[in-house]
């Protein structure tokens, strides 16, 4: 036995949750923005979860506020599952925070630094 843990992208869990039986103890990493109706369905799952979604820091299309202040209790109702996705206190203890990315496959080292630091850039 390690203490070892699998963390994986929510692709994993968007198209295979209905093939096949997911371990539970799989740490996903949720990129994209159907987290904000999606998210209650893997907590209620028992999956831990770290948001990356609101924290691509190369999309400066993206106002300040939303890449560097995200509120990653802010969720939004899920209207075929109204009751199940209204926000609970308990849903924090599935989520570690965020992680903050950048499309690798947009940049070179030409332009690393302004992608990485587009504010200062």
């Amino acid at each position: 036995s390690t203490d070892k843990q699998i963390m994986a992208w929510d692709d994993i869990w968007f198209r295979l949750r209905t093939k096949y039986e997911l371990p539970n103890d799989i740490i996903l990493i949720f990129w994209r923005a159907a987290w904000k109706i999606k998210i209650w369905e893997m907590i209620r799952m028992n999956y831990t979860v770290v948001m990356s979604e609101p924290f691509y820091i190369d999309l400066t299309y993206n106002d300040l506020k939303r890449r560097y202040y995200w509120d990653l209790w802010m969720v939004e109702e899920d209207k075929k599952n109204k009751a199940q996705s209204v926000f609970d206190e308990s849903w924090r203890r599935n989520i570690l925070g965020g992680q903050a990315c950048i499309w690798s496959e947009r940049i070179d080292l030409s332009v690393l630094d302004a992608k990485l630091f587009p504010d200062l850039s």
